[in-house]
């Protein structure tokens, strides 16, 4: 039986793979969007916190962003996170909830020396 070029050639269609270019496109603008849900809900939870904790504490505080679900807050001193956290048990915590458009399911509070304090230097 007589072999003709095209049935060479299907045979071969079978038997390799054309080359298929990758495509990341697809997976950037995935990594993208979930980049941007993340960064949207950390900013809602610093406004949040800017917009209900006490001028006191708002001076003296800063919303450093979202870790799972635990708002993380810098304060100056063992003092201040004192009193920022009767704020959160006295029902602050609950405020903040309501108002946040992402589940914030505690508050960490971090003991930093501020650049800007004279004390600091």
């Amino acid at each position: 039986m007589p072999r003709t070029p095209d049935a060479l050639e299907r045979l071969r269609g079978f038997r390799v793979y054309p080359d298929c270019a990758r495509m990341l496109t697809n997976d950037v603008q995935t990594m993208m969007k979930s980049l941007r849900r993340v960064s949207a809900g950390e900013t809602a939870a610093i406004e949040a916190w800017e917009t209900v904790v006490p001028d006191e504490l708002r001076e003296s505080t800063d919303a450093l962003g979202l870790d799972r679900g635990k708002l993380i807050v810098r304060v100056p001193s063992a003092a201040m996170r004192y009193k920022a956290d009767n704020w959160l048990r006295g029902g602050g915590l609950r405020e903040l909830q309501s108002l946040a458009r992402v589940p914030i399911r505690s508050v960490s509070m971090k003991i930093v020396a501020r650049m800007d304090d004279p004390k600091s230097s």
